[in-house]
């Protein structure tokens, strides 16, 4: 593989790759929304109308255009992100590239969206060392990924930065770190999405120069910006202007005053370009959208049929002579695009390895030991889970205290058992509704830019959450049970705390579902009451007075099953007398109270087992719903 070394302005040499072009043509994109209440049913809105344009390579370009114009759209369908209700021709190097190729174009590009998906408790040489574990092939050694590290930081003027947190960077420092983890592979084409906002002047200035450097390089770089300074407008290469998602201009910078000028539109002395062309967007001189995307849709069509020429021209030179082949071949260590040209046209094709750069089991191993990294910094949040667990078990131990072998007081120790679980319910369920939507951002973006799939990052999230439940439930749990004084024998322990522990993982795997499904406000409001409900069948009513309609819906609450599982435990198994005192206590013997509560008959490995199968049915349906919103594009 040839590949040219370059200096960057750190003095260090840096991989420089084979160019890409991109160009795009007709691309229209219409949203649909579905209204109950009107008709039709149905609306669309066209956002995008027929646009095209080129992004060729060694340039730094700028889509530029007021709020709503359609900029970000534009720029996910050609990054990739967007797949659906598209239509319209990318073509990276002349080859057109079909919606099947998408995931193939992501081996050459990297998309930088607008917010920052960093995790704050890792620090700067932490996250970047597990960035280029994850990103970077099997073919480099651990030296040469600690050179590429370096490199990268001290050419985006981070190196000073390695034992910082990420959390505690400067918002300059943040982007160009999110810039520093998709150079890992040096992709050739890169995209950004308003990497200026949020920024002071000075970080601008510094983040559109790292840009520049990085086109100046032979990449093909592309953003989205809002309205820049005349100094940062100067920095750009090309413009590509929209408004009300039509092109109104596509050129250089340079070239945008005089065009204005000729359409019309004089820009005053000392204005900003970029201000200007904004103002013109936005209609400030009157209705000159449709002005300037008429001729602007007449400029692309002279220019096709120039190229459609000259193209023809080519190829009747090489008639004569024989088809003509070169080649160069460009690679991230698993997947070489071969960039063919024969006579005069350009052609590209895919030579596929693995669309991750790394294996299963490596994904999953640098990503567990990721969230081991960022477990062991969190101690506020260790500490609060902890005592959330210790002080209710000691304030329900002690509200209970010594009920368990007091036949005086089985109903009050029936409420302890449905106390406990409704503890274990609410608290394994809402203290995890909020970790998939805080994550899902980073999740969107590393996985769309092919850091890991989502199965082993999945298994790595639950694998640290499992386990903290886990014991976390036992202490808790093992407290209570002994303030209550429940019967000391090894069998009705474990397996009390064996349904406590699976019916805290149900609960658990029921928030994250709930939290990848729907809503944070709507998951804060579903979770305690679908808690509730669960709670009620099998309880306060038996099931044999509970009414038909009703009776099919105990079947599935898992509450119903742990409660009675417990039940049985603790007053089954031919357990003893119980203390009896007063003069007379009726349920003194253990089998009465089960007859009482219509639980005689009940298996507690079934129930249990039950209790399992909904913690792995809901895990199951919450990848699955994961793997639906990163895919739904």
């Amino acid at each position: 593989m040839d590949e040219e070394s370059e200096l960057t302005p750190s003095g260090i040499s840096f991989l420089k790759k084979q160019s890409v072009d991109v160009t795009f043509t007709g691309i229209t994109f219409e949203v649909r929304t579905f209204k109950p209440w009107r008709r039709p049913f149905i609306v669309s809105k066209e956002i995008l109308h027929g646009v095209s344009g080129e992004l060729p390579s060694g340039q730094l370009t700028a889509i530029m255009g007021p709020s709503g114009a359609g900029k970000s759209t534009l720029l996910n369908i050609l990054a990739g992100y967007t797949v659906k209700g598209v239509e319209g021709t990318v073509r990276v190097n002349k080859k057109e590239r079909s919606k099947n190729d998408v995931n193939d174009f992501k081996r050459l590009s990297c998309y930088i969206q607008q917010d920052e998906h960093l995790r704050g408790e890792l620090t700067v040489q932490e996250a970047m060392k597990i960035a280029a574990e994850l990103k970077l092939g099997s073919g480099y050694s651990a030296k040469e990924k600690q050179m590429q590290i370096k490199e990268l930081l001290e050419m985006l003027g981070l190196y000073h930065c390695l034992k910082t947190r990420t959390a505690r960077l400067s918002g300059g420092q943040k982007k160009r770190l999110s810039i520093a983890f998709e150079l890992l592979t040096n992709p050739p084409v890169i995209f950004l999405d308003e990497p200026t906002t949020g920024l002071d002047s000075s970080s601008c200035s510094q983040c559109i120069s790292i840009l520049k450097m990085l086109a100046e390089q032979g990449r093909t770089v592309v953003c989205t910006i809002h309205q820049p300074s005349a100094l940062i407008f100067e920095m750009f290469d090309r413009v590509y202007g929209l408004a009300a998602g039509h092109c109104i201009y596509e050129g250089s910078t340079k070239n945008l005053v005089p065009f204005l000028s000729e359409r019309g539109f004089k820009c005053p002395v000392y204005h900003n370009p970029a201000d200007f062309l904004l103002e013109v967007a936005s209609g400030e001189y009157g209705p000159a959208i449709g002005q300037l995307a008429g001729y602007y849709r007449q400029f692309r069509m002279v220019e096709d049929e120039k190229k459609d020429a000259s193209q023809q021209e080519a190829k009747l030179n090489f008639l004569g002579i024989g088809e003509k082949v070169r080649s160069t071949a460009m690679t991230d260590g698993n997947c070489n695009l071969r960039l063919e040209t024969k006579g005069s046209g350009v052609s590209l094709s895919f030579e596929l390895g693995n669309l991750w750069p790394k294996t299963f089991i490596t994904q999953f191993y640098y990503l567990y030991s990721r969230n081991i990294l960022i477990f062991q910094k969190k101690y506020k949040y260790r500490l609060t889970t902890f005592f959330s667990h210790i002080l209710p078990a000691v304030l329900i131990g002690l509200t209970f205290l010594n009920t368990g072998n007091d036949a005086s007081m089985v109903r009050a120790n029936i409420c302890f058992v449905f106390g406990v679980l409704i503890f274990l319910i609410y608290l394994g369920k809402m203290s995890v509704t909020l970790t998939i939507p805080n994550e899902l951002h980073v999740l969107r973006a590393e996985h769309f830019n092919r850091w890991y799939s989502l199965l082993p990052y999945y298994l790595s999230m639950i694998i640290i959450e499992i386990p903290m439940q886990t014991i976390n439930c036992f202490i808790g749990v093992t407290i209570v049970y002994y303030l209550s004084n429940q019967p000391l024998e090894l069998f009705r322990y474990s397996y009390f705390i064996l349904f406590c522990t699976a019916i805290a993982l149900a609960a658990q795997a029921i928030g994250f579902f709930l939290g990848a499904t729907v809503p944070v406000k709507i998951a804060a409001f579903v979770g305690p009451v679908s808690a509730a409900t669960c709670s009620v069948f099998g309880f306060t009513v038996r099931f044999c007075d509970l009414s038909l309609v009703f009776k099919w819906m105990s079947l599935f609450s898992y509450f119903r099953s742990a409660f009675h599982g417990i039940m049985t435990v603790l007053y089954g198994y031919d357990r003893g007398l119980l203390e009896c005192n007063d003069l007379y206590c009726h349920f003194r013997t253990p089998k009465k109270i089960l007859d009482e509560m219509d639980m005689a008959n009940i298996n507690i490995y079934a129930n249990l087992i039950y209790i399992s199968s909904v913690c792995v049915v809901m895990h199951f349906l919450t990848f699955i719903t994961l793997y639906m919103k990163l895919n739904n594009r």
